[in-house]
């Protein structure tokens, strides 16, 4: 019976798919013996797989947005310099300008509004 407990325990936190259930399951797993030890191991197996995938999905979507944004910046670029006809060399100046400025902004909200 208090196998049957644990064991319904375990597939209760492996359930909940996050990072705190695998450490959870980790201690169990090193204090475990027997069944209660392969039913941590195969919930800790699962919940990586599963984050394994999100991880990539956010590694994805990252990575489209941050793509998006550059293509904005280089279509503005483009536009804005086409316009003038003039070939200007400081386009890296005018990116760092910004990148810093965001930086800045960054750090004063941070400051201002903590949490």
């Amino acid at each position: 019976k208090p196998d049957a407990d644990k064991l319904a325990a375990i597939a209760l936190i492996g359930a909940r798919g996050d990072r705190d259930a695998v450490s959870l399951l980790t201690s169990v797993e090193a204090n475990a013996s027997g069944a209660v030890k392969d039913a941590a191991t195969a919930a800790i197996a699962n919940i990586n797989s599963t984050l394994a995938l999100w991880d990539a999905g956010q590694n994805i979507w990252y990575g489209i947005s941050l793509g998006s944004v550059l293509l904005l910046a280089a279509i503005g670029l483009a536009i804005t310099f086409g316009v003038m006809g003039v070939i200007n060399m400081a386009h890296g100046e005018m990116v760092m300008l910004g990148a810093y400025t965001t930086f800045v902004v960054q750090q004063v909200i941070r400051t201002s509004f903590p949490g």
